[in-house]
């Protein structure tokens, strides 16, 4: 018997960083042929717990979150762009892009873990 890896990863689904650290992460397990023996377990963390429902400009935000100006987010944008090709990753970024409060994602990602989990005992919600 295998004893597996666990890993526990808190992520917010808007966190660029944290889909290039998962890409990685996804990379490295692969290249290391350990699929089988790894479990991962996503738990939701917001990055922006008080962020209205309709959400914010992206550059606005991130001006006023960390004082970052247009010109740093863009070469930033570029290089998480740079970083999420190489990895497979799409990242599209645009002027009037919207971050939004993602709270609602994640009890929909929460309610279908629970359904998952509900149809591997053979029940379900539905």
């Amino acid at each position: 018997m295998t004893n597996k890896i666990r890993l526990d990863i808190i992520s917010d689904i808007v966190c660029p960083w944290c889909t290039i650290g998962y890409k990685r992460l996804e990379k490295a397990i692969v290249e290391m042929g350990i699929q089988d023996n790894v479990e991962i377990e996503w738990h939701p963390f917001e990055l922006n717990p008080h962020m209205p429902p309709e959400g914010e400009n992206v550059q606005e935000h991130i001006s006023n979150k960390y004082g970052s100006n247009i010109e740093a987010q863009k070469r930033s944008q570029e290089h998480m762009a740079e970083m999420g090709a190489e990895l497979g990753f799409t990242f599209d970024y645009f002027d009037e892009m919207r971050i939004i409060n993602t709270l609602d994602a994640h009890i929909l990602l929460d309610y279908a873990k629970a359904d998952r989990i509900a149809n591997a005992a053979g029940r379900s919600f539905f």
